[in-house]
């Protein structure tokens, strides 16, 4: 019986002493250098002020532009090149992006002036973040939350 308890207070000592590795640990941290890549859009959801309820907006984006491929250059250059299926006119854009802390902020020169800006959280090195900030849908003001993937 002590045999079987011991067992079970060292395994128990073995779970709770492990943990997963963090960006931290493996000295991955958020900077303007480990940010830099190219990143897709693998998700997005917005949801409207007035009303609390989040609405997949990735389903919204036309065809053209769900592959589209996202850059941050060491330059503080942005891009958006035109992947895949083609947009017409092209979805490619040239701007400059900026990050202060965990907020990102770029300027994308498109036929829209395009902005992709907003709070980060769940930086990883090798797979991506995502983006929270405000934006405007429609003429609805709300939170958007948009999901990049590390290409």
């Amino acid at each position: 019986m002590k045999k079987i308890f011991l067992s079970v207070v060292l395994l128990c000592g073995v779970i709770i002493s492990c943990k997963k590795n963090d960006n931290s640990s493996s000295g991955c941290i958020l900077s303007s250098t480990s940010i830099l890549g190219q990143y897709k859009i693998s998700a997005v959801t917005f949801t409207p002020s007035s009303i609390p309820y989040p609405v997949n907006g990735l389903q919204y984006f036309p065809a053209c532009d769900t592959d589209n491929v996202y850059e941050l250059k060491a330059d503080s250059v942005a891009t958006i090149t035109d992947a895949g299926v083609q947009c017409s006119p092209s979805a490619d854009a040239t701007g400059s992006w900026s990050l202060s802390n965990d907020t990102l902020s770029t300027t994308l020169s498109t036929t829209s002036q395009q902005t992709l800006s907003g709070k980060i959280s769940g930086f990883s090195c090798t797979g991506g973040f995502t983006l929270t900030g405000t934006d405007t849908v429609g003429g609805i003001a709300g939170t958007a939350v948009i999901v990049l993937t590390k290409q």
